[in-house]
């Protein structure tokens, strides 16, 4: 019995799509650190691009989309969730960018200052 669940689970299209979203993003983020020889470990912390969690919701709304059809319950519901990771996904990035200037510029100033802590 929980050998036939865990067998339809992960045999599950919907499943496999988000799954393989999900992945294709991170594999992105490998060769792009890779390519600027950076760190890998950037891999397995949040952020960057391409968006593992837009990917993923993404791949899951298209794929209820294909089996389900657009008419039914799911499809409206795998869209609003993919279009809210979206919508914060994209303010996360906007703030967090802001915040890095305001930074920068503190940490400018007090190196022009000749402060010790400004690194």
């Amino acid at each position: 019995m929980a050998g036939k669940l865990i067998l339809d689970f992960f045999t599950n299209p919907l499943f496999l799509a988000a799954a393989s979203g999900w992945l294709l993003a991170q594999l992105c983020k490998l060769v792009i650190q890779l390519v600027r020889h950076a760190p890998i470990d950037r891999l397995l912390t949040g952020g960057g691009m391409p968006s593992s969690h837009t990917a993923t919701t993404m791949a899951l709304a298209l794929e209820t989309a294909l089996v389900h059809g657009t008419h039914g319950f799911e499809f409206p519901m795998a869209f609003f969730f993919m279009i809210m990771v979206v919508y914060d996904a994209l303010n996360v990035r906007y703030i967090t960018g802001e915040q890095s200037k305001v930074l920068n510029h503190f940490i400018k100033e007090r190196a022009d200052k000749g402060d010790e802590y400004s690194r």
